[in-house]
Parts: C-alpha cells; structure tokens; sequence
C-alpha cells in the first residue's frame, strides 16, 4: 500500500501521537491529517478504515480493504474494472 502511494507521489513522513495527525509529503508539499478514529480490521467486514481531517476541516473516509470487498462499493464499476482488472491479474 505505502509501495503504492509513493509511486502515486505520496509519502507518509511521519505521526504525532500527542496530536493524533500524521505527516504526508505530497509531490514536495507537507500535508497535515488529523486522526479522527479508525475502523479496525475484522473479519466480517474485510476492510480498515481511517476517518481523518484536513488542515481546512474536511473530512476524509479512507478504507483499505479486500477486491471483493470494496468493487462492489465503488461507483462506476465497469469503468474501476477496466482500469484495474489487468493489474490484478498481474500481481494476483
């Protein structure tokens, strides 16, 4: 996942637990997030979520999870399955 992100020019840089936040560097731009709660993985739901807040007060719902779990989730599926399908067959 982190693999991922980097390529994506995303880089984590660090958490403060006295502030709950992590630090990302997004190509060269320092990004505060401020940890809000999380979801912890089960079994039942096959995910991990994040829910963070932006330095403008948005709040972001991130999940981490199994492909048969999110695709179904995801909005324009076709569309998701054409990009992704041929990655994961790659690395499956």
């Amino acid at each position: 996942f982190t693999y991922a992100a980097k390529f994506f020019g995303v880089e984590f840089v660090s958490r403060e637990n006295e502030t709950s936040s992590i630090i990302l560097n997004k190509d060269g731009k320092k990004l505060r997030y401020k940890v809000k709660t999380i979801i912890e993985f089960s079994s039942d739901r096959k995910r991990m979520s994040v829910v963070v807040e932006d330095s403008e007060g948005n709040l972001k719902l991130l999940t981490k999870g199994a492909d048969s779990i999110m695709f179904p989730r995801l909005k324009n599926k076709e569309e998701a399955a054409a990009m992704y399908d041929p990655h994961i067959l790659t690395y499956a």
